[in-house]
């Protein structure tokens, strides 16, 4: 389980972000953020989340922004999709969602998930198809701007009760807003 974590500013030669071999991971309220790989003839490589073992994921509320060459990668015989919701995947490289020798359909729209620019504070990005700096600011703050896509995104039921966030304080921004 990863919870409430940036995992960001890897450069390595395979799986910069987070490499799941096992049988169950959550990941959620995460921010994955400008993780690259050496793209090489092996496929193998993911800068942002790399599966591979058919063991349950789920990624929620969490933002995959700005990875190299892949946000979520599903290498090797994966015959099972991460299970993602009311997230963000934006300006992956490559692509956002990837399989090896197959195809892994686009979530964005399903499940509440989005691909826009999220608007941090202060963040470096590199809109990867121009090559160009969008933000080059060292501070690294991954607070999210007032007027970000991603305000008010979150899963309406996180605590999964059957009462949506305007009826549930748990389900509820501390400002009483749904959750971002």
């Amino acid at each position: 389980k990863l919870t409430r974590s940036i995992k960001s500013n890897n450069h390595v030669r395979a799986q910069a972000g987070i490499n799941f071999s096992g049988d169950s991971l959550l990941i959620q309220n995460c921010i994955i953020d400008r993780n690259t790989t050496t793209y090489g003839s092996s496929g193998e490589n993911s800068g942002g989340v790399s599966i591979s073992s058919n063991g349950y994921v789920e990624i929620i509320n969490s933002v995959i922004s700005n990875n190299y060459p892949y946000g979520i990668r599903l290498n090797h015989n994966i015959d099972q999709f991460p299970n993602v919701s009311y997230s963000n995947l934006y300006n992956n490289g490559v692509e956002n969602y990837s399989k090896r020798s197959s195809i892994f359909a686009d979530q964005t729209g399903v499940n509440g998930n989005i691909s826009e620019y999220p608007l941090f504070i202060d963040s470096y990005s590199i809109d990867m198809t121009m090559g160009q700096v969008i933000n080059n600011d060292p501070n690294f703050n991954y607070h999210l701007q007032e007027d970000s896509p991603c305000i008010d995104k979150g899963d309406p039921d996180k605590d999964g009760d059957g009462v949506i966030w305007a009826h549930d304080p748990d389900d509820q921004d501390s400002d009483g807003t749904r959750l971002d």
